[in-house]
């Protein structure tokens, strides 16, 4: 019940960052989302490399934070001894969680935006059945630590497969060529049905 209790005050922790980088999910969304509909892409990759870089400091602002003042933050949340003692144990998962999770939340905010969140359905998919379930199941002798590890490589495994989707979809492909192949194909098509 102790560890149950050490959990949740880290789970608020955790709501925190997913708040914090979240708005910059929501900033990414709309306005990448209005360059790539609008076939702009270097407006797109700027876009994207400003409020990643914005990302990256908020995300290195809240490891200070929980690294510095996670024990005083925690004696602000709970009068138990017990509980504090426990929550302490597991405080650097916290510590560790900004860094290795705001690459996914940016990244779901580029597929909304961009309204192709089949690959965040599928990503999602793979991350818990094929990284986040064995390694819970891997590493249950380990107890709390295990859980916490594995919700870190589930972050982390979303951010590097969504991340390569990315590069290959959105970032290493001229959008003028594809979206003349896809012209050229579109009106092969078309004339292909009139004949």
């Amino acid at each position: 019940q102790d560890t149950l209790a050490a959990n949740e005050i880290l789970k608020l922790f955790l709501l925190f960052i997913a708040l914090a980088l979240d708005g910059y999910a929501n900033a990414v969304s709309a306005l990448a989302g209005s360059a790539w509909s609008a076939r702009h892409q270097g407006e797109f990759q700027e876009c994207v490399r400003v409020l990643t870089v914005w990302a990256v400091l908020t995300a290195l602002a809240l490891t200070v934070l929980f690294g510095a003042g996670g024990t005083v933050l925690l004696s602000w949340l709970t009068d138990l001894p017990q509980v504090f003692a426990i929550a302490q144990q597991y405080l650097w998962w916290i510590v560790a969680m900004p860094l290795i999770s705001m690459w996914c939340f940016i990244l779901d905010g580029i597929f909304i935006g961009t309204t192709e969140t089949r690959y965040m359905r599928n990503n999602m998919i793979i991350a818990v059945l094929a990284i986040f379930l064995p390694v819970w199941w891997f590493s249950r002798s380990y107890g709390n630590h295990g859980l916490w590890l594995s919700m870190l490589c589930f972050f982390a495994s979303r951010g590097v497969g969504l991340g390569w989707v990315f590069y290959r979809r959105y970032w290493a492909i001229d959008w003028s060529v594809a979206d003349g192949v896809y012209s050229l194909v579109s009106k092969t098509q078309c004339e292909s049905k009139q004949d």
